[in-house]
């Protein structure tokens, strides 16, 4: 009886484990100039929480200052020495121009040097060999999954449901719960909704977009209720790479 009993308490906290919802913050145009980053203030409340967070940098958005301006973030780990923090590529500068996005209606070759010029900036500045990336605008076409496909170190992309037939190497993260009523304005009751709405996601994993370089006190305050949200639902929170 007493083995039974013990059992189905092991059953009870393997079922608990495996329903726990992963979250991804994918926090987008983060850039870092001149001693400055506006999205600091967020980062360091996220490692102070202990929560793990992926964040989008603009390449050309960066200069000499960054590495020592985010080195503290970029090199955290937790209690098992896992990262904290990762770093992805969001473009080389973040352009459009009517319906030309820089990785969606324009060549081949320019995305390539886009996406190459964005590594090379980033692996420069702040030491980093990025392997997720996200589009700017999240505007991506089939040219753009080749030029990520035919780059050896990209495994993850956010946000692109585009059909092509080729095989691809990569992983698409397209499980899109919005917590930003409008970019740069996280809203809790908003999240809500969105959370509510897709509940087949909750079952494996979640991506939450936000815009920290924008966020007002009243935006981070919202921000903050979503992760008190999440943290009642004993969510866990990862990083791409390891999705």
């Amino acid at each position: 009886m007493k083995k039974n009993f013990l059992f189905v308490i092991l059953i009870f906290i393997s079922l608990q484990i495996v329903a726990q919802t992963k979250v991804v913050l994918k926090l987008d145009d983060i850039s870092a100039q001149n001693g400055e980053c506006k999205s600091l203030p967020v980062m360091t409340y996220l490692l102070k929480r202990n929560v793990k967070a992926s964040y989008g940098v603009i390449a050309n958005r960066l200069d000499g200052s960054a590495k020592s301006l985010l080195n503290d973030i970029i090199s955290a780990v937790d209690n098992q020495g896992n990262r904290m923090v990762e770093i992805w590529n969001h473009g080389l500068n973040h352009s459009k121009n009517g319906d030309v996005f820089e990785f969606k209606n324009s060549t081949f070759n320019e995305q390539l040097q886009h996406l190459d010029s964005a590594h090379f900036l980033v692996q420069k500045d702040l030491g980093v060999s990025m392997t997720t990336f996200g589009a700017p605008y999240n505007a991506t076409d089939s040219v753009c999954l080749r030029v990520i496909n035919e780059h050896k170190n990209y495994k993850k992309i956010f946000f692109s449901s585009v059909k092509v037939e080729f095989e691809t190497n990569f992983e698409r993260l397209n499980n899109n719960v919005p917590m930003e009523i409008e970019t740069g304005k996280p809203d809790f009751d908003f999240f809500i909704k969105s959370y509510n709405k897709y509940p087949a996601y909750l079952s494996s994993n979640i991506i939450l977009q936000g815009h920290p370089p924008y966020w007002t006190d009243e935006g981070f305050a919202e921000f903050k209720k979503i992760l008190d949200f999440l943290d009642s639902k004993k969510c866990i929170y990862v990083l791409p790479a390891t999705l």
